[in-house]
């Protein structure tokens, strides 16, 4: 600013001399792709097939082909599944990557933001005080940074896809043409959604049938990755369509869970790659991620879950023989848990198990 006369942080980023600061929203500089947008572009991508938006979400998939039978959904997400955001955000803060971190020691939150919010609340030494203070430094400085770096990272092309991306490749247009239909499912930025399909087109050419973009990348949202979902169902039934199997692969669990206790299809199975960003306890995680599902008048569904664990193995010891490659841990009656070392041996045991369910379904 040549004035000298430094403005307000809300009034800054929308001239070229103006300084990101970490905590300012971008936003303004990142607007949402439209729904029109999409649609031509993943025509484009896919040969000019027709597409289609999605009510209730943004996002276009792809129109059914007359006769078409999709044979069931497969629910892809993309960070830390297909493409590098963990790493991206930990390169820009000049810090190893360890894991699924994302802002987890990555920045410390600035003193005087601590006490800015801290003293909006009465009795800050009170626990519950305690966790709301840091809801609140995470809702006004920690989501506005990562989401801000997020969006320059994809916009800029800097996000780059994991190791064995062309095997993942493989497997995707392999599903698509066995009559599975692959959705792309992503919380990412607002603001990434074109970058986002130009990065499957050029690394997963052929690779989806749509992406839908809920934006929920904390769970809280008001349109959550199990509401796109739904949503994507409801449109394929529009067009006489009734997929009666899901596959979900995400690496955060409450997005799986979300969806398979609110799943729009009969038989689900999951897929989970984690990370070290938490203590992986067995009994609890196993409470997390099946503890809702059995609910009455569903007792028929066909429900599991594959979990491909990095950095954990020491909490999975007492179960995994040593040098084994993938240990199989029966929860109950509904579910399995399986666990790998990288996103790519996540997939292959998700693609050798949906091979399974095809020769199933054309014998």
């Amino acid at each position: 600013m040549l004035s000298g006369q430094i403005r307000p942080l809300e009034q800054t980023m929308h001239g070229a001399g103006d300084l990101w600061v970490p905590g300012k929203s971008l936003d303004p500089e990142f607007r949402p792709a439209t729904s029109e947008k999409l649609q031509s572009q993943l025509s484009n991508m896919l040969g000019n097939v027709e597409t289609t938006g999605v009510d209730g979400v943004l996002g276009a998939i792809r129109v059914p082909r007359p006769g078409e039978n999709i044979r069931g959904i497969v629910s892809l997400d993309l960070c830390e599944v297909v493409r590098k955001t963990a790493f991206a955000l930990s390169t820009t803060a000049g810090k190893g990557y360890h894991g699924r971190t994302y802002m987890d020691g990555l920045w410390d939150v600035p003193e005087h933001i601590v006490a800015e919010i801290t003293q909006q609340f009465d009795n800050p030494d009170d626990p519950d005080t305690q966790q709301a203070i840091h809801e609140a430094i995470g809702r006004n400085y920690v989501d506005p940074t990562v989401r801000a770096i997020v969006q320059v990272m994809v916009n800029g092309g800097h996000i780059k896809p994991v190791e064995g991306f062309e095997e993942i490749a493989d497997m995707l247009t392999s599903w698509r043409e066995s009559g599975l239909y692959v959705v792309a499912n992503t919380s990412v930025a607002a603001g990434c959604e074109e970058k986002t399909n130009e990065f499957l087109d050029e690394n997963f050419p052929n690779g989806v049938d749509g992406s839908v973009f809920p934006g929920n990348h904390d769970g809280k949202g008001r349109i959550k990755k199990a509401d796109a979902l739904g949503f994507v169902v409801k449109k394929l039934e529009s067009y006489g369509q009734r997929p009666r199997h899901l596959f979900i692969v995400d690496d955060t669990p409450r997005h799986n869970k979300d969806i398979i206790n609110r799943s729009p299809v009969e038989n689900v199975r999951g897929y989970v790659p984690l990370f070290n960003h938490q203590t992986v306890a067995l009994a609890g995680l196993s409470n997390s991620l099946f503890g809702a599902i059995k609910r009455p008048g569903r007792e028929e569904r066909n429900v599991g879950f594959e979990i491909d664990i990095d950095h954990v193995q020491q909490s999975l010891e007492p179960f995994s023989p040593a040098g084994a490659e993938r240990v199989v841990l029966p929860m109950n009656e509904y579910s399995n848990v399986s666990h790998g070392k990288t996103p790519l041996e996540t997939l292959r045991i998700m693609n050798a198990e949906i091979n399974e369910f095809l020769q199933a379904q054309a014998a």
